[in-house]
């Protein structure tokens, strides 16, 4: 009998680590489920929920998901434990939602947290500690909410977080001990809010930070050392500060900015003294300020600057030296103001680092006055400024090419003085007159008057009911007598002048010269204000009399003599008392 031989069965054997990849993958496909509103790129580890019209959070979040986006969509609530499964997670977004508060807990076990997001929802309170557990956070956003209040250790157990913004909120208050938990602290944003003051206590407690955003407070003027113990600080950013009007001179004491900005606020002069030890600035924006006038060398200390913004003012003209001392100056924006001329030497010497200057939006007069900034080869950048005048010229565009411009079409015409009507004027005491004087020249001249009661060209505007309105004309609210006499009218510009006289006659205010149908009317006048006074004292002076007699009759019989007995001196022993009288007749 042949016995038949079996085929061994071949034998499989993995290795341990072989064995633990394959679990690990296997559970990597079991947990990487995606909810079914979402999207998951593998490539990245990421959960993107953006836009899903969610009311609630996921539940089947993959578990090594590194980002997780929840921004726009409705959610009201997340629960303590929503998040707890999810220990690689290094970024969660959950802004633009409706969260009215956040559940102690919720991120307590995200150890590898780096960046969390909760701005523009319903937030009132932050409880203290509500941020435990999230260790390596460096970026925490809670804008947009409706926080009041912000309270001791509200950010305790943050040690690493580098950035906080916590503006357009209606903050009120800011406890002192808000941030002490925060040293690593650099960047924060305080803009927009409903603070009364500069939170000074709460700032000293943020040594390293180098940037600083606020805004929205009610004070009108920022105190001197109003940011102490912030060595470190170098950008400072007060904007939407709509009341702020004043810079003491030692607000900014202590501080090494290189970057400074008041933007949206009250002010209308430079605030040379705040800004004049701060020479490391390199960047200065006034924006959005009525500031109406430049002193000369007003930024002479500040020779390290480079861009200087100046827009949306109410500067009407650059006069000599306004930016000197400026030598690293490359930007400089003047766009958004009345500005008709800038002096030939306002810009810097030399003008070898200025290569922006913007100036649209602005009321150039394109005259021979704007030659020499032409031929200096500046870029407009942006919209290229617009001649406002004069009216031959008025919106042509002005090119950075002046060689067909000058000296053709930007020229400059003395004054003339035209249509200024009567040279003699006579009037009445008591008239209302008005005396216009217009000119023509380019540029427009200005006009100036001289007075016969102050002969000195001054820029007088009111003198003895005199009045110069802002169109130079001369107003006399009434014309007196000492008016009379010769009024010049000086017309002056760049190029020359040009004047006249007006020579003003007074007529007196009196008898011989008032109109008869006046002399009645005073006539009647005065019979009535006549009549009106001695009539009452007539009838006062009757109703006495009258009363008086009446009386005396109520008393009956009267007695009109008296008989008066009296001692003589040399008699005082005599008993003959009828010779010691005498007799008085009683009216």
């Amino acid at each position: 009998m042949v016995m038949g031989r079996t085929t061994p069965m071949p034998s499989f054997h993995l290795e341990p680590r072989i064995l633990i990849m394959c679990i690990g993958v296997l559970i990597r496909a079991l947990c990487s489920c995606c909810p079914a509103p979402c999207e998951c790129p593998t490539r990245d580890n990421s959960t993107l929920c953006r836009r899903r019209f969610l009311s609630m959070v996921p539940s089947d979040i993959p578990i090594f998901s590194q980002t997780l986006d929840l921004s726009h969509n409705y959610i009201r609530a997340v629960p303590s434990n929503s998040f707890t499964h999810l220990k690689y997670l290094q970024e969660l977004d959950l802004s633009y939602n409706q969260l009215s508060r956040v559940e102690p807990g919720l991120f307590s076990g995200l150890p590898a947290l780096r960046v969390l997001l909760l701005h523009h929802n319903e937030l009132k309170l932050l409880p203290p500690g509500i941020f435990l557990g999230m260790p390596a956070l460096s970026w925490l956003d809670v804008r947009g909410n409706q926080l009041v209040i912000l309270l001791d250790q509200t950010f305790q157990g943050l040690g690493e977080l580098k950035h906080l913004e916590t503006g357009e909120n209606p903050l009120l208050f800011i406890s002192p001990g808000a941030f002490l938990a925060l040293p690593q602290l650099q960047r924060l944003g305080l803009e927009d809010t409903k603070l009364n003051n500069v939170p000074i206590g709460a700032l000293t407690a943020l040594p390293r930070l180098s940037e600083l955003r606020l805004g929205g407070i009610s004070k009108s003027i920022l105190r001197d050392l109003s940011f102490p113990d912030l060595p470190l600080l170098r950008v400072l950013e007060i904007d939407c500060w709509p009341s702020l009007g004043i810079l003491e001179p030692h607000s900014l004491s202590g501080l090494n900015l290189s970057s400074f900005s008041v933007t949206h606020g009250n002010l209308t002069t430079i605030p040379e003294e705040a800004l004049k030890a701060q020479i490391y600035l390199r960047t200065l924006d006034l924006s959005n300020n009525p500031i109406s006038e430049l002193p000369a060398r007003g930024f002479s200390t500040l020779r390290r600057l480079e861009e200087l913004r100046l827009s949306s003012g109410r500067l009407h003209y650059v006069p000599s030296a306004a930016f000197y001392g400026l030598g690293h100056l490359r930007m400089l924006d003047l766009s958004d103001n009345p500005l008709t001329w800038l002096a030939e030497d306002a810009l810097p010497s030399p003008l070898g680092g200025l290569e922006t200057l913007l100036l649209s939006n602005t009321m150039l007069s394109c005259d021979c006055r704007l030659c020499w900034l032409l031929h200096r080869g500046l870029r407009f950048g942006g919209k290229s400024p617009i001649c406002a005048s004069p009216d031959s010229l008025r919106g042509m565009v002005i090119p950075d090419d002046p060689e067909k411009l000058c000296p053709d079409l930007f020229t400059c015409q003395p004054p003339i003085i035209v249509n200024l009507g009567p040279r003699k004027l006579k009037v009445r005491e008591g008239d209302i007159l008005t005396i216009s004087c217009n000119s023509l020249g380019v540029p427009q001249p200005s006009i100036q008057w001289v007075l016969p009661q102050n002969p000195q060209l001054e820029d007088i505007r009111t003198t003895e009911r005199i009045t110069i309105s802002p169109d130079d004309t001369l107003q006399f609210d009434p014309v007196q007598t000492e008016h009379a006499g010769a009024y010049l009218c000086v017309a002056t510009n760049m190029v020359g002048n040009d004047s006249t006289w007006v020579h003003l006659e007074v007529v007196p205010f009196n008898g011989s010269n008032v109109p008869s149908s006046v002399a009645t009317m005073n006539g009647h006048l005065l019979v009535v204000i006549t009549a009106g006074g001695i009539l009452p004292f007539i009838s006062s002076v009757t109703l006495c009399f009258i009363f008086m007699f009446l009386w005396s009759r109520g008393r009956g019989n009267i007695k009109h003599r008296a008989h008066i007995e009296y001692v003589p001196r040399g008699n005082r022993g005599s008993t003959d008392t009828e010779e010691n009288k005498f007799t008085m007749k009683l009216l």
